[in-house]
């Protein structure tokens, strides 16, 4: 007779399919767990983007810069959503430069150029005039994450690349 009741009480328990409390609250951890981890990862790998973008527009404007003044022509760095691309002056012809590819953007980006600057040097775009002399237009760019750009997240800073005439960058270095 116990033999029986046990049987049934031990076939009744099998035939329910449920998850005890115990077990609910350690699958709710560990999934807390590798979300945190996952967040962080994700934290560390958009500030390091936007650290090798900053350190990629910096490099870049330098060797248009070296390149104006080696060749004793002019360029102009045109910002666009895509990227940055390079024009050269040839006899006061601007044309898409072959020596420069162009660079685009791992990262979102805003910049500010000069307006007055298309009408007085005759540009084909908006953007950045680099001298045979080393000098350059006064600029800005402001790099940040989707998720700043979105007011998501404000944890990591926008990384603002500001440089003078003689193409010194202004603020932190990295």
């Amino acid at each position: 007779m116990y033999s029986n009741l046990f049987k049934q009480l031990s076939r009744r328990r099998l035939s329910e399919g449920g998850f005890t409390l115990i077990e609910v609250m350690v699958v709710v951890v560990i999934i807390s767990i590798v979300l945190s981890v996952g967040m962080l990862s994700l934290s560390q790998n958009e500030e390091s983007q936007l650290r090798t973008q900053t350190i990629k527009v910096k490099s870049f404007l330098k060797f248009v810069s070296d390149l104006s003044a080696f060749e004793q022509k002019m360029y102009l760095v045109v910002p666009e959503k895509t990227g940055l691309t390079v024009f050269r002056s040839d006899k006061g012809i601007w044309e898409s430069s072959t020596k420069v590819s162009a660079m685009s953007w791992l990262v979102e980006a805003e910049w500010q150029v000069e307006p007055s600057a298309v009408r007085r040097y005759e540009l084909p775009k908006p953007g950045w005039v680099f001298w045979p002399s080393g000098e350059v237009t006064p600029g800005s760019i402001t790099l940040m994450t989707l998720s700043q750009k979105l007011k998501q997240q404000e944890v990591i800073e926008p990384q603002v690349i500001q440089w003078n005439v003689f193409l010194q960058f202004e603020g932190k270095d990295l």
